[in-house]
Order: C-alpha cells, then structure tokens, then sequence
C-alpha cells in the first residue's frame, strides 16, 4: 500500500511544476485537507512529513545546511534532526521515482545529510545543477544557492570524487551562458554569485580572467550598486592571485563610481545628507584600497559637511512622561533639610540603574520591536562625526546591545534630571549654605579624594550645585580620572602601561570598560552597576561621552548645560556619600 501511495504522490507533485521548493508545502497541505476522508494515517504522517521537508530553508555554505523555516519562543518548525528512521526509509523510497529536480535535490540532500548515503549526494549534485541549468529559472539567487550546494557536497564527498570535476565543468558551461549579453541584462548578479562558487569551492583556475571578466562587467554596467559588486570581486580574485597594481586600479574605479553617485545628490538647498553621506563613505573607503589616502583625506571634510546637512534634516524624536509626582515626593524628602542632611538626601532621591535589568529591557525591546533592532544605524556628533555604528541584530557583546544600553541609560537620566535639579534648587534655599560645610566633610574624610585634591573636588561641587556646569564639568571629570587611578593603585592594580620604553597612565576610557586595566578593583570599590552609570555618561562615543568630548575641546555649550551635566554632579554626590570604604 504503501509502495502504490509513494508512485502516485511522486506523480502529483510532478505534475504541480513549481520551480520554488517552497510552493510545495501549501501544496501537500491543500492535498490533506481536500482528501482528509481518503487519507488513512500512514498517508497523512508522509504527507505531513513531506511538507516539513520541503519548508527547510537552505544555508549552502553551513555545517547544517538545512535550518527550521520558523521559530517561535522556544519553539521551531521542523529540522533533518526531526526526521524518523521510518520518515528516512520513505525518503529513500522518493529517490527512486520519477521527480522535478528541484523536488529530487531536496529529498536527496536531506537523506544525505541524515546518512551520508553517497548515492543519495550524488543524485543531490546532479539534480541541484539540472534546476540550476533550466533556462527557466524565476529567481538567480535560488539557483546560486543551488550551484553552491552542489559544490559543497562534492567537496564533502573528498578529494577523489569525480563529482568535484563534474560540478566545476558544467558551473563554468553555466556561467559562460550566464555571461552572455542577454543573461546579463537579465540576471546582472548571476554570473558574480557563479564566479564567487568556482573560487570558493572549485579552485577554479584561471583566476586572472575571471578577474578580467569582473572589472570589465564593472565598467560596462549601469548603476554604481552593481558596480561595487564587480569591483569588489575583482579586486579580491586580483589580490588572490597576486595581481597588486590591478587590485589598486579596479578599487580606484570603484572610489570614482561612489563619488560621482554622491555628487547625484547634491541640490541648489544642500541636497540629500543621507545618501550623500552613505556614498562618501563607500567611496573614502574603496580609495584608501586603492592606496589613494590623499584622495580619501579630501574626501573626508565632504563628509563631515554631508553628515551635519543629515542631521539638519532629522526630525526630533520625543516622548513625554509626567514626572510631577516623581518631584513631589523628592521635594517631602528634601523638605527642611540642611547641611549634611541634605547632601544625604540629595544623593538617595534617585537609584542608580541596575545593569542587569538594563541589559534584559534592552533584550526585551529587541523581541517585541524586531525590526527596529534588524537595521544599521549610526550616532553623528555635532561636528558630523560617526562616534558609534550597529550592524543590526542583537547579540550579547555587540555593538547593537551597546547601542541599546547608551539609550536605555540616557533615557534614565533625563527621567532623573527633572527630579535632581528641583531637589538642587532646594538645597540653595539653605540661605546659611550649610551645605559648603557639609560638603568640607564629606571631602576630608573620604578615601577617594587625594588630600592635596579636596579643594579642587570642593570648588567643582559648589560650582555644580550653584548651577555653574561649564566650571563644574570642567573641574570634576579630570579630578574623577585621577580619583580612579588612586582607587585602583591602592587596591594593587595597574594603573601605568609601558610600551617602547615610555610610560604613560591609563585614563578613564580604560578604567570603565570591561576587561581592561583597573575595571575590576574600581568596581569592588565603586560596585559595578555605578561604573557601569560612569561608562555610559563619560566615556561610551554613542552616548554624551562627556569625559572625552569636554576634555578634548569638543563640547558645546548646549551639552555641557544639560541634563548630563546634573546627572554627574548627583552621581559624584551619590558616591562620596554612599563609598565611603
């Protein structure tokens, strides 16, 4: 019965003449539930399993080439590891019928990848290469991924095997067709994706006239996103079989075809900041390939100009939140406060943010807003400088979990910022200014203020609770660099590097990053959730970066008045009053 239901399901699908593998399990699905009453179980569990197998998504190039079409929470559709023993032996049964290639491939890779059948891979190879040789094909990119696959099974297959010479004569008849002026205007990237398959996986030979052929299809076709794909190949195939002065030369075409698309963009008003600014970039970066860094250097000021006409041209993004409540209650808190008493109360009105929680809502902003997180984006400085880049795609150490942490903390301090500076203004209130002699104190008594600093940390206090940020900011942050460093030196750790035979001290970029010189003794002193606060406000570039832009020269008048600025003069408060140890 069995046998019988195997000949006549290859016939319908044979008949269905889909090219994509994916049309297929819509297929069978509408056959289970047409025929629901004459299916008996058997036959509904193949069909099913059937489905499965042709939803698999293919990595050509992976280890498991075949990964689940969906997940779901902890959940995912169907992978080869889920396939039965008896699934596999009806799989097998499939190889023997009559099936369109794109079918056959399939079924045959899959039993291949389950039991490293060899005459399963072998019917995998050829049938992968007979879809990808039918001058029907839909989409170029499923029969590039095809002809990779091929290739890798034949590699997978060993050094011996006839089919590495088979798959790499019927790809280059392939790409010598795909090569042809109509198959170009047709499929401009099918011939790039085949060349990239006979140098990855086919040792192809004549490496020099591929890259002939690649550089002189970037000077002949339109559109400078084609071009970068050409040139790029070309110049990696010349660098790959020693051809130097041709690598520079196809890069230097390559520079020359972003600039004038850049140049496009330019209008009467300034122009599009966005493309342009994307363009110079790609172009900055293909001549200094090329070697040409003057070129590149002249580039650069045009930049600039492109990324401060991009931010011109941004729409603020607010949000309101109503904190009223929020400063009530620190104004009962604060209420007839004075002297040391209300320093302390200053110092607890707000907590600083756990990183633990930081991090997991930055993850879980990630689940929900999927999108948001999947694209590339960059942070521009008020001179039209890239300070920080994500590539899109949350992981657990990169960039984009970075970006996420700089806005999830500045978004914490400007929830704080209307909270501290009502509580400051009350503490001006104190018209005795109890507060200074407080603030002597707390000074001379504190382990992290050197004795021969307190008067610097004082003047830069005062300056801070009397609203004078430009004074404060410029006092404190170099006086906290020299606090940490005492902190670490005192705990043992390294707080000096020696290279060439110079000595130099390590600063606060290092201290406050992870993994770096003085992180962990500054942490047991200071606790890590505040170092973490410390990172983010003074030396993170996609966040205020205030350590390095106001000691640098950098910032403007707006950023040293800002909600940043009474964010540090709290957090100094916070640990002289709570780190006393």
């Amino acid at each position: 019965m069995t046998n019988e239901f195997i000949n006549k399901l290859a016939s319908i699908l044979t008949e269905f003449k889909s090219s994509d593998i994916h049309d297929y399990p819509n297929f069978i699905n509408k056959i289970r539930t047409e025929e629901s009453n004459n299916l008996d179980q058997e036959q509904n569990n193949i069909l099913q399993m059937l489905s499965g197998v042709f939803s698999f998504c293919l990595q050509p190039r992976q280890q498991y080439p075949f990964i689940p079409m969906m997940r779901w929470g902890n959940k995912q559709s169907m992978i080869p590891d889920d396939l039965t023993d008896e699934n596999l032996l009806i799989l097998r049964e499939l190889t023997n019928e009559v099936l369109p290639p794109v079918l056959m491939a399939r079924i045959c890779d899959v039993v291949w990848v389950r039991n490293k059948d060899y005459k399963a891979a072998e019917k995998a190879i050829l049938s992968y290469l007979e879809y990808a040789e039918s001058p029907d094909i839909e989409h170029w990119f499923i029969a590039a991924d095809y002809c990779r696959r091929a290739a890798c099974i034949a590699n997978e297959l060993g050094k011996k095997s006839k089919y590495k010479k088979t798959v790499l004569e019927r790809l280059t008849v392939l790409f010598e067709r795909a090569s042809t002026e109509d198959n170009q205007a047709n499929s401009p990237f099918l011939p790039k994706a085949l060349i990239e398959i006979l140098i990855d996986e086919c040792s192809a030979p004549d490496l020099a006239k591929l890259g002939d052929f690649c550089e002189a299809l970037g000077d002949k076709l339109n559109g400078v996103w084609i071009k970068d794909e050409y040139y790029k190949l070309a110049a990696r195939i010349f660098e790959k079989s020693g051809q130097l002065p041709e690598r520079s030369r196809t890069y230097k075409k390559l520079g020359k075809s972003w600039e004038e698309d850049a140049n496009l963009f330019y209008k009467p008003d300034g122009g599009d900041g966005m493309q342009i600014s994307f363009r110079l970039k790609n172009a900055i970066e293909a001549y200094r390939d090329a070697g040409e860094k003057e070129k590149a250097e002249l580039l650069i000021r045009k930049l600039q100009e492109a990324n401060l006409l991009t931010i011109s041209q941004m729409e603020k993004f607010e949000f309101k939140m109503d904190v009223t409540n929020l400063i009530r209650k620190a104004a009962e808190e604060m209420n007839q406060k004075v002297g040391i008493d209300a320093i302390n109360a200053y110092a607890e009105i707000v907590k600083v943010p756990e990183f633990t929680h930081m991090r997991d809502q930055v993850k879980k902003q990630a689940q929900e807003y999927p999108l948001s997180h999947s694209m590339q984006s960059e942070v521009l400085t008020t001179e039209g400088n890239v300070s920080a880049q994500t590539e899109g795609g949350l992981s657990d150490d990169g960039p984009d979990l970075l970006h996420g942490l700089v806005t999830q903390y500045d978004i914490n301090r400007k929830v704080a910022y209307a909270i501290l500076d009502s509580s400051r203004q009350i503490i001006l209130q104190d018209s005795a200014k109890q507060w200074k002699i407080a603030l002597d104190e707390i000074l001379s008594n504190h382990p992290m203020v050197l004795e021969d600093r307190i008067n610097l940390f004082h003047q830069a206090i005062t300056a801070g609770v009397e609203g004078d940020w430009v004074v404060f900011l410029h006092l404190i942050i170099p006086q906290l660099e020299n606090s940490f460093r005492s902190i670490v030196a005192n705990a043992g750790g390294k707080t000096t590097t020696l290279r060439q035979g110079i000595m130099q001290e390590i600063d606060m970029n290092q201290l406050l990053k992870e993994d770096k010189a003085g992180r962990k003794e500054l942490a047991n002193m200071l606790g890590d959730d505040v170092v973490w606060d410390l990172r983010f406000l003074l030396v993170e570039q996609g966040g205020p970066n205030l350590r390095n832009r106001v000691c640098h020269g950098l910032a403007t008048s707006a950023e040293l008045n800002s909600a940043n600025a009474i964010y540090l003069l709290w957090l100094n408060l916070f640990i002289l009053v709570t780190k006393k140890s």
